[in-house]
């Protein structure tokens, strides 16, 4: 996603709204995505809205065959989906929308420009500097020729100096959080690595690591999915070596079940079980069968 694109609200489900329902069954899933599609590129628009005349390159950027691009526009209008005028159509709600995420968005804009003019201006007054002469230009018309680009010169060094200390303290605090995170993930390759010893079908280690660190497990937690891989190692279903993915265990969170236990094997009738013979008996039954043979 790139550094300039926006969002916008979509209820998760959507999916199961009426109008929606009626476009799902005229049109099935391509339908649904070919909907969503065009309300992204009505959010990208200036007016929040797309042009019947613009079909042919709406439908070229978005490889679908036109008639069924404008079937599925058809229905989204007969439906009250998007409105629709002679020359365009729209989403009502999308607009509302977009006008309350431009809102917030100036608001924010004005709040950042605020506290970046107020956070200058602090700085000007620490180092003893009153902020509204910066901008005033010098009186050259008695000074030496040079003498005011000096001055000058040396009313913007106190500001060059404070940003440098402001720039070393971020640097600082970047680098203190770098170590930070740097250690965390060190602690929790670590508890993977135990994890990993004890888990059976060892495939795709790296990424289940990458899985198990976007986790991000604390110390409880931690106990809890070994405490489920020990119930899963005495289960029936890994002592006959069915086991799933560690991905997928980890994924689906397998460490909340209880599966059932392995079941203690049972002799079966009428075998003889060699284990419980005793030495003696077997070595004088061999040595009995030899003395016969001689004889």
């Amino acid at each position: 996603m790139t550094k300039n694109a926006y969002y916008f609200s979509h209820d998760s489900n959507a999916r199961h709204d009426e109008k929606i329902l009626m476009l799902r069954a005229e049109h099935g899933w391509e339908g649904y995505g070919i909907y969503w599609a065009l309300v992204e590129m009505m959010f990208e628009s200036t007016d929040t809205a797309l042009s019947h005349d613009k079909l042919a390159g709406i439908s070229l950027s978005l490889s679908i065959d036109m008639a069924a691009l404008s079937a599925v526009i058809d229905t989204c209008i007969a439906e009250g989906l998007f409105m629709s005028d002679s020359e365009m159509f729209w989403s009502d709600s999308l607009r509302r929308r977009k006008s309350k995420f431009t809102e917030k968005s100036d608001r924010l804009r004005k709040q950042r420009s605020e506290a970046g003019r107020k956070g200058a201006a602090a700085r000007w007054q620490k180092d003893g500097t009153d902020i509204s002469t910066v901008n005033e230009k010098p009186d050259e018309s008695n000074a030496p020729h040079g003498t005011a680009m000096t001055d000058d010169s040396t009313a913007i060094a106190p500001d060059s100096t404070a940003m440098t200390d402001d720039s070393k303290v971020k640097e600082r605090k970047v680098k203190e959080s770098k170590t930070h995170t740097m250690g965390v993930r060190e602690t929790l390759l670590a508890d993977f690595d135990e994890f990993w010893k004890k888990y059976p079908n060892k495939i795709k280690q790296e990424q289940a690591a990458s899985l198990w660190l976007s986790i991000d497990p604390d110390q409880t937690l931690i106990e809890e999915i070994m405490q489920g891989l020990d119930r899963w190692l005495a289960s029936d279903q890994w002592e006959r070596g069915i086991y799933q993915s560690p991905i997928n265990w980890l994924r689906d969170k397998r460490w909340m079940d209880h599966p059932p236990k392995c079941k203690p094997k049972k002799e079966q009738a009428g075998s003889h079980n060699y284990q419980d013979d005793s030495l003696q008996d077997l070595i004088a039954q061999k040595m009995a069968k030899q003395r016969e043979e001689r004889t």
